[in-house]
C-alpha cells in the first residue's frame, strides 16, 4: 500500500512531463507496431529466439542450463552460440513464445520495442535523482530519439545492444541513489549492471568500464559501490567468464590478434562539425552533438556556478571524448590501444555510452540557466531538436515474408556465417547429416535416444570399431562406453566432428554435451551471488517496512 501511495504521489507530481515523454516514446516505437516486419543488417534475432525455444523444449538443468549449446543450429551439428552471444533477449523472446503463445514475429517485435520504452523511463528516473523536472525532460527527450538507438533497432537489428543501452540509465540512477546514502541504489546498480552484461557482451564491457571510471572519479572511497559492482559481475559470471575463456578457440571476426579492422570505420573530422539535414535514415550520430556541447560550455561560462563543477566537466569532457574519438584525426588513440580496443569491432560502439552522456550533459546545462523565461525557451528548443532524428527510427521498408531460417545466414547455418564455430571446424557441413552416428567397422548399432545433445545407443561389434558422431566437438562433449569416459578424437576430419574407438563386444554408448568444470564453477558463483543479492534486497525492504 505504501508503494502504491508513493507511486500515486509521483504520478500527480510528474504527469505532465511523463505525458510529453510518452509522446516521444510513441514516436520512437510506432514503426515496430506497424503491420508486417522489417529486415535489418544483422537480421538474426528471430533465428536466435527460435533456436533458444527449441532448447527450452528439452531443457536440461544439469548439463545445459543456462543454455549454451544450440543442438539444432548448423544443420543439426550444433554449436555453442549462447555461450558466446549474450542470451537475455533470446531467453525473453523464447519465454514470450513458450508461455504466452506469441508467434516468432510478435515475440521478436516484443524484444525490439522493449528498450525503446524501458530506456527512456530509466533515463528520466535517473535524471530526476540529480535534476529538476524540466532539465530531466530535456535530457530524456534527447535520449529517447538519440540516433544510435534508432539505428540499432531499425537499421542494424542490434537488439542486445539496444537492451544494454536501456539498462545503462537505471544503473546510473542506482549510483546516484547511492550518492544520497540510499542503500536501494546499490541493489538497483548491481541488478542493472548484471542485466547489461548478459544483454550484450561488448556493451556490458563498456558499461562496466564506465561504472568503474565514474566510481574512481566520484566514489573511490565508497566501499558499497565496489561491493555492489562485484556482486553484479558475480551474478553475470556464468556468462562472461566462460565466454572470455573459450573465445580464443572459436571463429570470431574481431578476435584475431592485432587486427586493424576497427581503424577502417573512423569518420572524416568534417562529419563531426557539419549538421546534415535531413538526417539520413542510417545515421548513428550528428554534427549537432558538437554544438550542443559548445552551447553547454557557453552556458557554464555565462552563469559560472560554484557548485558541482567537477560533475559538469566530467560529463562534458567525457562526452566530447566519446564523440571525437570516432574521427580520423584521433586514429592514434585506436592504434595505441588496439590490443584491447580491437575487440569492440567497430569504434562507434562507444555511442552506447554517449547515448546517456550527451543527453545527461544537456540536462545539466539546462539546469544551470536561472532566468525562468530563458530557461523555458532553451528547454523548448532542446526538446524540439531531437525530432530531427526521427528518420533514424523508421525502417527502410516493411516485409511480409516471415520464414526466418538459420540457413539464410550461409552454408554453415550458424547465427551469422561461421561465427562461433570451433577453430578445428575447417569445413562446415552444408547440409544435415543423413545419420547422427556412423560406424567404420562391422557392427550392429541400435539407437535408443537421438537428441541434439544427448545420444544413447547399444552396439555389438566383433572387431574394434570407430563410432563417428556428426556433432561439432567442443569442450563439454563426453563419450561414455559402459559408463566409462573414453577419449574423443575431433581432428581426424576437416569437419571437426566427434569420434570414439569401441572395443569388441556388446556395449552401451552415451554421448552428450555437459558443463565443463569452469562452466560449473561459474554457474555456482552466479547462483551464490544471486542468493546474496536476494538476501540483501529482502533485508533492505524488511528494514524499510518496519
Amino acid at each position: 500500500m505504501l508503494m502504491l501511495r508513493n507511486l500515486s504521489k509521483l504520478l500527480k507530481k510528474e504527469w505532465v512531463y511523463l505525458l510529453i515523454l510518452s509522446i516521444f516514446i510513441f514516436l520512437s516505437a510506432k514503426a515496430v507496431l506497424h503491420t508486417g516486419f522489417f529486415r535489418t543488417i544483422d537480421d538474426i534475432t528471430t533465428v536466435r529466439i527460435l533456436y533458444m525455444l527449441k532448447e527450452f523444449s528439452r531443457i536440461d538443468l544439469i548439463n545445459n542450463f543456462p543454455i549454451r549449446w544450440s543442438g539444432e543450429l548448423s544443420h543439426g551439428y550444433g554449436y555453442p552460440l549462447y555461450l558466446f552471444y549474450a542470451p537475455l533477449t533470446y531467453y525473453i523472446g523464447a519465454i514470450l513464445m513458450k508461455f504466452f503463445g506469441l508467434s516468432h514475429i510478435v515475440a521478436t517485435k516484443g524484444v525490439y520495442i522493449f528498450p525503446l520504452i524501458f530506456g527512456p523511463l530509466g533515463f528520466y528516473w535517473a535524471a530526476r535523482k540529480k535534476l529538476d523536472q524540466l532539465p530531466a525532460l530535456v535530457g530524456v527527450c534527447f535520449y529517447t530519439l538519440f540516433p544510435f538507438r534508432g539505428f540499432d533497432t531499425y537499421s542494424r537489428g542490434g537488439v542486445g545492444e539496444a537492451w544494454a543501452m536501456a539498462f545503462l540509465p537505471f544503473m546510473m540512477g542506482g549510483i546516484f541513489l547511492m550518492e544520497k546514502n540510499n542503500k536501494l541504489g546499490g541493489v538497483i546498480f548491481s541488478f542493472f549492471l548484471f542485466l547489461s552484461i548478459i544483454s550484450h557482451n561488448l556493451s556490458g564491457m563498456l558499461i562496466l568500464g564506465f561504472a568503474i571510471l565514474y566510481g574512481l572519479v566520484f566514489q573511490i572511497k565508497n566501499k558499497g559501490l565496489w561491493h555492489f559492482l562485484i556482486l553484479g559481475m558475480g551474478m553475470g559470471i556464468f556468462f562472461w567468464l566462460p565466454s572470455l575463456y573459450y573465445l580464443p578457440i572459436v571463429k570470431v571476426t574481431y578476435s584475431h590478434m592485432n587486427t586493424g579492422q576497427i581503424l577502417n570505420f573512423l569518420e572524416p573530422f568534417s562529419k563531426f562539425i557539419t549538421v546534415e539535414l535531413p538526417v539520413p535514415r542510417e545515421a548513428r550520430f550528428s554534427g549537432i552533438f558538437f554544438y550542443i556541447y559548445l552551447i553547454g560550455f557557453v552556458i557554464w561560462a555565462v552563469y559560472k556556478p560554484q557548485k558541482n563543477k567537477k560533475f559538469f566537466f566530467f560529463w562534458g569532457i567525457f562526452g566530447l571524448f566519446l564523440f571525437f574519438i570516432l574521427s580520423e584525426p584521433l586514429v592514434f588513440f585506436w592504434k595505441a590501444t588496439l590490443p584491447i580496443s580491437r575487440i569492440l569491432q567497430f569504434p562507434w560502439r562507444d555511442l552506447i555510452l554517449l547515448s546517456f552522456a550527451l543527453p545527461f550533459f544537456t540536462s545539466i546545462s539546462i539546469s544551470l540557466i536561472k532566468t525562468p523565461p530563458l530557461r523555458y525557451a532553451a528547454a523548448f528548443i532542446m526538446i524540439a531538436v531531437p525530432l530531427i532524428f526521427l528518420p533514424t527510427f523508421k525502417p527502410k521498408e516493411y516485409s511480409y515474408f516471415y520464414e526466418y531460417k538459420a540457413e539464410d545466414t550461409g552454408a554453415c547455418a550458424t547465427s551469422w556465417g561461421d561465427e562461433y564455430l570451433p577453430l578445428w571446424v575447417k569445413e562446415c557441413a552444408s547440409n544435415p547429416a543423413q545419420k547422427t552416428v556412423l560406424l567404420t567397422g562391422k557392427a550392429d548399432l541400435k539407437m535408443i535416444k537421438d537428441e541434439p545433445a544427448n545420444i544413447t545407443a547399444s552396439i555389438h561389434t566383433k572387431d574394434k570399431t570407430d563410432v563417428i558422431v556428426n556433432k561439432y566437438f567442443f569442450p563439454g562433449w563426453k563419450f561414455l562406453v559402459d559408463g566409462k569416459e573414453i577419449p574423443i578424437n575431433h581432428t581426424f576430419s576437416k569437419n571437426g566432428i566427434i569420434k570414439g574407438s569401441i572395443p569388441t563386444g556388446d556395449h552401451n554408448l552415451h554421448i552428450y554435451y555437459s558443463k565443463t568444470p569452469l562452466i560449473l564453477v561459474s554457474d555456482l558463483i552466479s547462483l551464490l551471488s544471486m542468493i546474496i543479492f536476494i538476501s540483501v534486497t529482502t533485508t533492505f525492504f524488511m528494514k524499510k517496512n518496519k
